[in-house]
């Protein structure tokens, strides 16, 4: 489920089975997925989708994953979204207890990069299948 845009206390999210676009609450979910003992920091498991009952799952980036290759791309701009939300919800303490919040915050990207490629606000659109770019080429 893609974040279309982060908000002081939620996310616009898109369906991928069935195109929805709904608001979950950062209450909703936390950082951290459990699966009988162990224990994933890089995961958050987002609620149901209200539309279909698909569960999803957004995921950090990795501490030693290099550079995107494609920067200023739909999956960079996604990538970024999706660190900064983890380390916002580290930093509001809506992780699992038994998860250390110190070891979970190294990806997290900078305000100035926020800036550099979410100018008017943290939001992203998906792209358009027949977006051509640069008049029709």
């Amino acid at each position: 489920m893609p974040v279309r845009e982060i908000f002081v206390d939620r996310i616009e999210q898109e369906c991928i089975p069935c195109g929805d676009i709904h608001d979950v609450l950062f209450t909703a979910f936390t950082v951290g997925v459990r699966r009988e003992t162990q224990i994933n920091g890089k995961f958050m498991q987002l609620p149901p989708c209200p539309v279909c009952g698909a569960v999803e799952f957004l995921v950090a980036s990795p501490d030693d994953e290099p550079e995107y290759p494609s920067q200023g791309s739909f999956g960079h701009k996604h990538k970024l979204l999706v660190d900064k939300l983890h380390g916002q919800m580290v930093r509001a303490g809506r992780l699992l207890n038994e998860l250390d919040p110190a070891t979970l915050l190294n990806k997290e990207p900078t305000d100035e990069t926020m800036q550099q490629w979410f100018p008017g606000g943290m939001k992203l659109q998906r792209p358009k299948k027949n977006d051509q770019q640069g008049g029709g080429q």
